[in-house]
């Protein structure tokens, strides 16, 4: 029976969550809601930003 390692597994949730985490993260930080951050993130950015900001490190992985 195969099995995927443990590690590797919290990795992809770590990937797969990243977007998610950096958003709360950001309005804790700056003691705003998360959709007033990714409202900002989105208007206040080209594409490029905004795919960085959203799709990059999951594609980095």
């Amino acid at each position: 029976m195969y099995y995927r390692p443990w590690p590797l597994i919290i990795i992809a949730l770590i990937h797969l969550f990243e977007p998610l985490t950096k958003v709360v993260y950001f309005s804790l930080m700056q003691q705003k809601s998360p959709i007033t951050i990714i409202v900002n993130q989105i208007q206040s950015a080209d594409f490029p930003h905004i795919f960085a900001f959203f799709f990059y490190f999951q594609l980095e992985a």
